[in-house]
């Protein structure tokens, strides 16, 4: 199989399935089905090894109903037939290698197109890529390179069908791990409490007070927000418990 062809979706017709397998009850119907699913994804309808206990674990079938199991869906006419040594589905091959072709023929259509908006991209995405460079946002990155890195992440063979758009770009840049990301997570991760130490804190500190549960539960949320974590304490360090305490003052007020 070459892994550079396109792979096609398999359709399901119920009504074809169900005038094809009548004499087949719905356990045998569905392992049925998993031999047809397993012999579109799986071998790219290049055919089943005619291994008997492949074949058995596939099936998923009791033993004592595998030789009449076996005898319905590999019954070398109707169903799957044997050739050159591998089972095949005709008319699961037949809609395979056709939806195949079409597929290969809708790239062959638009990949000139596809090549074209990739060099148009690099010269229209000047001035965006100049406002990015001096964006905040974005500090710390080179946004000139992973620009590059998405063009030709995208010209790959198996992303055919993918746009370079501004969009694209700009998720590309928000899943970068920025220094101000890594700050953020550097502050989150020291000294981050879990939900059940700050209730316990809080009983310990202002004993069965009848809002404690909802202090404690309140403050979990806030020092677990990383943006309104940066922004309070603008990179330092500070002492959970002590934070606590403050915001306690402040809601008893």
């Amino acid at each position: 199989m070459n892994e550079s062809l396109p792979v096609p979706k398999m359709e399901f017709d119920p009504v074809v399935f169900e005038g094809a397998t009548g004499m087949f009850n719905d356990d045998e119907k569905w392992k049925y089905l998993r031999c047809l699913i397993h012999y579109w994804y799986h071998s790219h309808v290049e055919g089943l090894p005619n291994d008997d206990e492949g074949l058995f674990q596939l099936c998923e079938c009791k033993p004592e109903r595998w030789m009449r199991l076996k005898g319905m869906i590999f019954d070398n006419d109707k169903f799957f037939h044997l050739e050159n040594g591998k089972w095949h589905q005709k008319r699961a091959r037949l809609n395979y290698l056709k939806k195949q072709a079409d597929l290969i023929k809708k790239q062959d259509q638009t990949e000139p197109a596809r090549e074209a908006h990739l060099t148009k991209a690099a010269t229209d995405f000047e001035g965006w890529l100049k406002e990015l460079e001096s964006s905040p946002a974005y500090t710390g990155i080179n946004v000139r390179s992973e620009f590059e890195k998405a063009r030709l992440w995208i010209g790959l063979p198996q992303n055919k069908g993918r746009i370079l758009s501004h969009r694209f770009f700009l998720n590309w840049l928000n899943k970068i791990d920025t220094p101000i990301g890594q700050a953020i997570a550097r502050v989150k991760a020291a000294g981050v409490p879990s939900l059940a130490e700050v209730q316990a804190y809080a009983r310990d500190k202002w004993g069965e007070h009848e809002k404690c549960g909802v202090w404690a539960i309140s403050f979990h949320s806030y020092w677990n927000d990383p943006a309104r974590n940066w922004k309070r304490k603008n990179g330092n360090q500070i002492d959970w418990k002590v934070d606590l305490t403050a915001q306690v003052a402040k809601w008893r007020t």
